[in-house]
């Protein structure tokens, strides 16, 4: 079950899905056509906004994967939409929504390959389609080799050899595939860069949000090693505590330019949850959603 505060809501959470039982239920099971349902469906949405029903159009969103790609990402669009996917590319969100930067029209079915900052637009060409825009952060860790020490738990775990360097920071509200969390445990996360690299900042993207239990970490150690073995770092690179977290909870560190094969982060989870805090006594969780190396 799932609590819903708001009739606009529910309305969003039953409809179309309530059509879609219905069909089942009064349709006699070899007469069943998905395709011939979908195009009756598409009509009824006629009826659903003419009544000002708030409902789901997600059968018209466009369907896609971001993959790994060499010094970049990839984004696959389903090739089984009936309708042209619109794709547009900015520097910004606003930038893509607009009609400026790289236009590609009528894409179904490809990967498109991006190997810079910027962010991607996607829309069905239909008129209750609604635009998706993704923003990419692409650095020295996308699409990089990762490994971990101890893993992060489910359900909190969706594509964990991914999900860190993907080149996309996690969403408030709060969308769970974006983020990956540790419940009383801390992290110890390797990223493999496949050969010497340069690099002068990590930065680390977490999560702060005690109404769920969600506490930042302690303390952060990121240590540098030529051969996956002898792993080293200084007072640039390791905080036992005083961390200066952002305004959207990252942490950002500098230091000294030098070429590394592999980067380790270790993030110490906040233990127990103080008295007086929502869940005291319990154990904290930790949430990350990206590490950007540069």
């Amino acid at each position: 079950t799932e609590y819903m505060t708001t009739t606009e809501h529910v309305e969003y959470m039953a409809l179309p899905r309530i059509c879609a039982l219905a069909e089942v239920l009064w349709s006699p099971k070899e007469t069943r056509d998905e395709a011939d349902f979908l195009k009756r469906l598409e009509k009824h949405f006629d009826y659903l906004k003419k009544w000002n029903y708030n409902f789901s159009t997600a059968m018209v969103d466009v369907k896609y994967k971001i993959l790994p790609e060499i010094n970049g990402i990839k984004i696959e669009i389903d090739s089984t939409n009936k309708y042209n996917v619109i794709t547009k590319y900015g520097k910004t969100p606003d930038e893509a929504i607009s009609d400026s930067g790289f236009n590609w029209d009528s894409l179904t079915g490809v990967y498109i390959s991006l190997y810079k900052s910027g962010s991607v637009f996607f829309k069905l060409d239909h008129p209750l389609a609604k635009p998706t825009v993704i923003s990419f952060t692409i650095n020295k860790a996308t699409s990089k080799a990762i490994t971990y020490k101890n893993p992060p738990v489910r359900p909190y775990s969706t594509d964990a050899n991914f999900t860190l360097v993907n080149g996309i920071k996690g969403t408030l509200p709060r969308n769970n595939s974006e983020w990956l969390g540790w419940s009383g445990e801390d992290a110890e996360i390797t990223i493999d860069f496949g050969k010497k690299t340069e690099v002068s900042k990590v930065v680390i993207g977490s999560l702060e949000d005690h109404h769920n239990w969600i506490w930042l970490p302690e303390a952060v150690f990121v240590t540098f090693s030529k051969d996956g073995k002898k792993f080293k770092g200084d007072s640039k690179t390791i905080y036992k505590g005083g961390l200066k977290w952002n305004e959207n909870d990252e942490l950002e560190m500098n230091f000294k330019k030098r070429k590394t094969r592999y980067v380790k982060i270790y993030l110490k989870n906040a233990g127990k949850i103080n008295a007086g805090s929502p869940g005291e006594g319990s154990e904290s969780w930790m949430f990350l959603d990206e590490i950007e190396i540069y």
